[in-house]
């Protein structure tokens, strides 16, 4: 990585940074250098053990640095070294959804620092044009935090009600798939969607909630399914019922869960916190505001299933409304919601026209 870039991305990190590159430390923030990193130290002088880090999006893992236990956030660059990060035990102890907005707005200072000090005129136009989509997707992962958080307290709160319309279902929730096919196939995943109910089928729903039951599910199933394909399903189990299902075909994990409330932990070691921030919380409670369920299962093969089911019942005197899929805020939601997995390169702000 060119030096001067390097200077700027670690002097852009608050906290303990440093560079690792052919097993040694190439280069560290003055917090590094505060807590005893010097550049030359060789990895086994500073990591126990030295953590394995895949090529892609940045990973945690838990290690000792200088002979203490931490959690390191570790982002390998394309030059082939890595560069870490040093989580305190009291950010480690917060909520999960606090910790990914501080990834967020860590990685959108990062972004501006970077395209403000592009040093290599060679190389301007296509660096600052990739720390700008940086800098784009920042803010949608930003929004995908606020947006999470907003309909947990709506929908925690005593005052929430669905706010029903008669839509289309089929050819909304068709749209929505190919939304999402198209998104996923960003990170080499397709979305097959199987329908079994007719043509214009009319019925009362929430859109927006509905919509945030989709996308949520959609999120939630692409990040576990690891490159494998998703499988969508809707039928007509009653003459007023939805039912959406989901599936992949193999999952090594543990399911998500359907906590409807946050609470702390009772371990008081921050490693054995859970690291999903809601799980499928907030779809689940929308579920039932909604007069239906969300139920989770797996099979001895390892395929995972999410069946939504919704009361969708239509009172004659509503007005049909032509399927919607924007946000307030005019950000796509399939964008907002997969903010955390797809590339940097689509949020290109002049193929996103925002």
């Amino acid at each position: 990585m060119d030096p001067s870039l390097l200077t700027a991305l670690l002097a852009a990190i608050p906290c303990p940074a440093f560079y690792l590159q052919g097993g040694c430390a190439a280069a560290c923030n003055p917090a590094a250098e505060a807590l005893g990193v010097w550049p030359g130290m060789s990895a086994e002088q500073l990591l126990d053990p030295v953590p394995e880090v895949p090529a892609g999006e940045p990973v945690r893992v838990r290690t000792k640095l200088l002979g203490t236990v931490c959690t390191l956030r570790c982002s390998r660059t394309d030059e082939g070294g890595i560069i870490l990060v040093l989580e305190a035990r009291e950010r480690d102890a917060l909520p999960p959804a606090v910790r990914e907005l501080r990834d967020a707005e860590q990685e959108l200072s990062t972004a501006i620092d970077l395209a403000a000090n592009e040093s290599d005129a060679r190389n301007t136009a296509r660096n600052t044009a990739r720390h700008t989509a940086l800098a784009c997707r920042s803010l949608f992962r930003l929004e995908r935090i606020a947006l999470r958080l907003e309909w947990y307290y709506r929908l925690t709160g005593d005052g929430f009600r669905p706010d029903r319309q008669a839509t289309d279902l089929s050819e909304w929730i068709r749209t929505l798939c190919q939304q999402a096919d198209d998104l996923l196939r960003c990170r080499g995943q397709h979305l097959e969607l199987r329908s079994s109910v007719p043509e214009h089928w009319i019925g009362s729903v929430d859109r927006n909630l509905a919509g945030m039951m989709f996308w949520e599910l959609t999120a939630r199933f692409a990040a576990m399914a690891d490159g494998a394909d998703l499988r969508f399903s809707i039928s007509r189990p009653t003459q007023d019922g939805l039912r959406l299902a989901v599936s992949i075909p193999r999952h090594r994990g543990e399911l998500p869960g359907q906590a409807e409330a946050l609470l702390r932990a009772a371990s008081e070691d921050p490693a054995a916190w859970p690291d999903g921030s809601f799980d499928l919380g907030p779809v689940s409670m929308a579920a039932k505001l909604h007069g239906g369920s969300l139920l989770l299962t797996s099979d001895a093969e390892g395929a995972v299933r999410a069946v939504l089911s919704l009361d969708v019942g239509s009172p004659p005197t509503d007005t049909l409304y032509a399927p919607s899929v924007s946000l307030e805020r005019g950000l796509h939601p399939g964008l907002v919601m997969l903010s955390d997995l797809l590339p940097v390169e689509t949020f290109d702000p002049q193929e996103l026209d925002i």
